[in-house]
């Protein structure tokens, strides 16, 4: 298992298409209080510990992709799970800080030549 997701299905493909609509991405840190303080984190990022998921959801725009990471993957998935269970979609889960950048840098790029393939087409 070398991918940088867990077992949910949703690629970074998934969430380029929702961006290149026009949807804004949302970044969803599920770190504990005390590893968001100490350790890097995403600009931008909401920071809600995965225990507070549930109680906090209103937090997290339901109008666009979500992707949520922690620090190795595990409370991501628990996490995207109950965004999935709240209408969530589409929700990618990943292992840590550096791989949700990857994964927002490709998001940024495929959503991009997403967005012009789509204005090619109407220009055809």
């Amino acid at each position: 298992m070398g991918s940088m997701m867990s077992s949910d299905s949703t690629t970074s493909a998934d969430l380029a298409a929702a961006v290149a609509k026009g949807k804004k991405l949302s970044v969803l840190d599920v770190r504990s209080a005390g590893e968001v303080a100490s350790k890097a984190s995403l600009p931008g990022a909401i920071a809600v510990p995965v225990g507070e998921v549930e109680s906090r959801i209103s937090e997290v725009p339901k109008d666009g992709p979500v992707l949520v990471y922690c620090a190795s993957g595990i409370r991501a998935g628990r996490a995207a799970g109950v965004l999935r269970s709240h209408g969530y979609s589409p929700v990618m889960s990943t292992v840590n800080c550096d791989s949700a950048k990857k994964i927002i840098d490709e998001v940024e790029k495929l959503a991009k030549e997403g967005a012009t393939a789509v204005s090619e087409e109407k220009t055809q």
